[in-house]
């Protein structure tokens, strides 16, 4: 494995477990306590803020993405499939959490 290699997976796998903690962190802020209120109207306000909050982060990892490929598949001319792995960590560190969020909201609705 090349130095260039080692270092692309490195950098996959410090975005993954950023992008986690980033939708973890937003859980807990915008959603955690008050998904379980008992009125729903403090449910809605919750859902509507934590929704905002990660169209902005998705928003953000398609930006990343989009430059990475641009800079270092097309720029830089790099081949193999490591330079992929940061792009697949951000978009793997972004929907694995979104599983129990959903599942925690998904309760939520129904009680």
């Amino acid at each position: 494995m090349a130095n260039a290699d080692a270092l692309f997976l490195a950098l996959g796998l410090v975005a993954f477990a950023a992008d986690c903690a980033v939708q973890y962190a937003g859980y807990q802020r915008y959603l955690g306590a008050e998904l379980r209120a008992p009125d729903p109207a403090l449910r809605e306000a919750a859902l509507r803020r934590w929704i905002r909050f990660y169209l902005i982060v998705e928003s953000m990892v398609v930006i990343v993405v989009l430059a990475w490929v641009l800079i270092v598949y097309v720029r830089l001319e790099v081949r193999g499939y490591a330079w992929a792995a940061l792009p697949l960590g951000l978009l793997l560190g972004s929907t694995l959490p979104l599983q129990p969020i959903l599942v925690a909201i998904t309760r939520a609705g129904r009680g």
